[in-house]
């Protein structure tokens, strides 16, 4: 959604001496001229390839010219609220000499931006979890200023790392600040949390897999070691240790053991892997706060398995 001409021709007639940008940075003599010939096609009518080079520039110098050429491309595009953002950002660089000698026709800009947009007031929650307004995160609980979004219905959602725990949707009009409570989840942030059974148990599971494949993998030693009593030094099947029939018998026990081993060991080490995932996943409380996770496996000695230990 574009300005109107109204909209257009106000601005223009307001801030017409920003289009007249003289040098900012004399250092940075790339970034100027980025900025340069992004204004160029903002006169062109070109505000979505000025918007580009505008951006370009930001990243190269983060003057806050940059981002005041920013707002105002976004602004003629009618992204209101990232213009909103980029404008009260170059705004607060009061002490820039740039943003100074032009600071009445910035405010002007943002004066055009107010019938677009409306404020959250954001309540309840719990510390620590991310509040996400139209898909975005917006950040973490608590605010400590209202959240600026479109007039019009806005969805808002309360999440943790893994789910949405609260949703709504408001209407806010124009200039209007909504107040928008959301219910505090069962288990705020920071508060002592019921064991993380899912990821003990997935843990759990992967152990035992392990285990399971550690047996079997036992087993197919054994067989290989029996089939390999059947053969002589070269390699031929001895008849008088055990006859064709027992030979195969081995090696298909030798088979089926190393199948079996082979899925338990991957089954169980992808168990194991979610479940430390899934811990690591957990918000932190206060108890944890001084502990450090840690997860270690060395050998047991044995000619086979290992021992593992770990503290989340």
């Amino acid at each position: 959604m574009r300005l109107t001409f109204k909209h257009i021709a106000a601005l223009l007639i307001g801030a017409s001496s920003l289009l007249a940008v003289p040098a900012a940075r004399a250092d940075d003599p790339i970034a100027n001229a980025l900025l340069e010939q992004g204004v160029q096609l903002r006169e062109q009518g070109d505000d979505t390839g000025a918007l580009v080079l505008f951006e370009r520039a930001f990243e190269m110098n983060g003057s806050p010219r940059a981002e005041a050429q920013i707002g105002l491309a976004e602004l003629a595009l009618g992204h209101w609220v990232r213009a909103h953002r980029r404008l009260e950002a170059a705004l607060a660089h009061s002490s820039d000499s740039w943003i100074s000698s032009r600071a009445v026709q910035l405010a002007a800009a943002v004066e055009t931006l107010v019938p677009h947009l409306g404020f959250l007031q954001i309540e309840g929650g719990a510390n620590g979890y991310h509040v996400w307004v139209q898909g975005a995160d917006a950040g973490a609980l608590p605010f400590s200023t209202s959240v600026v979004v479109e007039t019009g219905r806005i969805d808002v959602e309360l999440r943790d790392a893994l789910r949405t725990l609260d949703s709504l949707r408001v209407t806010v009009a124009p200039r209007a600040t909504v107040r928008v409570t959301l219910a505090a989840p069962a288990e705020p942030a920071h508060v002592s949390r019921r064991p993380p059974i899912l990821a003990w148990t997935s843990f759990g599971a992967g152990v035992v897999g392990l285990g399971i494949g550690v047996a079997f993998h036992a087993m197919r030693e054994s067989a290989v070691s029996s089939a390999a009593s059947c053969l002589t030094p070269t390699g031929a099947l001895d008849a008088n240790q055990c006859d064709r029939a027992i030979f195969y018998s081995r090696t298909d026990s030798a088979r089926r053991d190393t199948t079996v081993a082979a899925i338990a060991y991957s089954a169980g080490g992808a168990l194991v892997v979610t479940g430390i995932i899934l811990l690591f996943l957990q918000p932190r409380t206060t108890d944890d706060e001084g502990n450090s996770a840690s997860f270690s496996c060395a050998p047991n000695g044995l000619s086979i398995g290992a021992t593992c230990s770990g503290s989340f």
